[in-house]
């Protein structure tokens, strides 16, 4: 029966992750589906061009606040970065509604809010919490989502926010 126990956990564990990956993937692909909506501004730069800016910051990289934030950027294959502000009110609505819907269940890291903004971080720690993957920014009231996927070393983030 323990060993029954053992299995199952680790099996919805395992399904859990790869529910919260999923989510961070259907959030791209929203994004992919209002890509051609008016007013609806998206920058994404994949595996190859992550390369590029790997090795171009590696080479312009010249304090240590440069090495620590292109050490952060190792471990990413992707960005998308969206700014849907100038989007019709009600298409604008609809989007926030259907990425709100999207990272319902997803694992929160940070909630803030500020002066009325709230930014909202989700993502998947890893089990010994040393990394964290498909990290999420959200703010609605600044329209504007940012999905940084891949994994970021939480000790390297760490180093840079004490810089």
């Amino acid at each position: 029966m323990l060993m029954m126990a053992v299995i199952v956990t680790g099996y919805s564990e395992d399904v859990a992750a790869k529910e919260r990956k999923t989510r961070s993937r259907d959030v791209v692909s929203l994004v992919q589906e209002y890509k051609t909506a008016e007013g609806f501004d998206v920058v994404s730069v994949g595996s190859l061009g992550m390369g590029l800016v790997k090795i171009i910051a590696n080479i312009t990289a010249d304090t240590p606040e440069d090495k620590a934030a292109l050490s952060v950027l190792n471990g990413l294959n992707k960005v998308v970065v969206v700014d849907y502000g100038a989007m019709d009110p009600g298409c604008r609505e609809s989007f926030v509604t259907e990425v709100e819907a999207l990272l319902k269940n997803a694992e929160m890291i940070l909630e803030a809010k500020d002066e009325g903004d709230i930014v909202r971080i989700y993502g998947t720690a890893s089990d010994d919490g040393k990394k964290i993957s498909d990290l999420m920014v959200f703010t609605p009231e600044d329209n504007t989502l940012i999905c940084l996927l891949g994994s970021i070393s939480a000790e390297k983030i760490g180093e840079l926010m004490t810089m």
